[in-house]
């Protein structure tokens, strides 16, 4: 078990771990897909998924909050499964905010839940929150009520370095001036890390946390 008072400071991500407790967003969406009856099998939302994302970021507005960031990537799925001739509707806005919406009050729900451990954590330690975004991540937290607990935000479109290249979080040390104890990468988890991750959630968010940390910086070498 990790000793959390030789730690310094936490960098968290937020797109599929804080924002919707461990979930990735592709599953989120598609599970969304299926309370809605939109009638695609999972591969072909999956296609969507993984040739619209690229785009999204040519469309979100620095200060897009998340629920508009949601509708903007339904709304290039539901176009592309148009496109391809797998699934046509009369509105795709009307579906695209109706689906973001209903995405949107979850992870609303589940931040209610973490924001009071967060406040508790930035008493403690330096926060950060390191992201692969669209550029809006920062109008996102504002929205969402959680920018005031980051010492900083890094969003990987402003830098043009993403995870899983370690110099995304590089920069965020340096903004912080801390010292790297583990880099944990996201996606890249062997099971043996995963339960480390999970057992050190469980320690700052609780026995059912699901967050996943990325990265803990410590006061010094141990």
């Amino acid at each position: 078990m990790i000793n959390l008072n030789n730690v310094e400071a936490i960098l968290f991500d937020f797109g599929g771990t804080l924002d919707t407790d461990g979930i990735h967003w592709s599953i989120k969406f598609w599970e969304t897909y299926q309370k809605f009856q939109i009638p695609v099998s999972y591969e072909e939302f999956s296609e969507a998924y993984i040739n619209t994302e690229p785009e999204v970021n040519k469309f979100v507005k620095k200060d897009d909050n998340l629920k508009n960031t949601l509708s903007i990537q339904i709304l290039l799925q539901l176009k592309y499964l148009k496109e391809k001739g797998i699934y046509i509707s009369d509105d795709e806005q009307k579906i695209a905010d109706k689906l973001a919406e209903y995405c949107f009050n979850d992870v609303a729900e589940n931040i209610q839940l973490i924001r009071p451990q967060l406040e508790e954590l930035n008493e403690r330690y330096k926060l950060a929150l390191v992201s692969n975004f669209y550029g809006n991540v920062v109008s996102v937290c504002k929205h969402l009520n959680i920018f005031q607990y980051f010492a900083i935000i890094v969003d990987s479109y402003d830098i043009a370095v993403s995870k899983p290249d370690p110099e995304i979080f590089n920069i965020a040390l340096k903004k912080l001036n801390a010292y790297p104890a583990n880099r944990l990468l996201s996606g890249i988890l062997t099971v043996e890390i995963f339960y480390r991750l999970k057992s050190l959630a469980a320690q700052l968010f609780g026995s059912k946390a699901k967050v996943t940390l990325i990265l803990l910086t410590l006061k010094k070498p141990i």
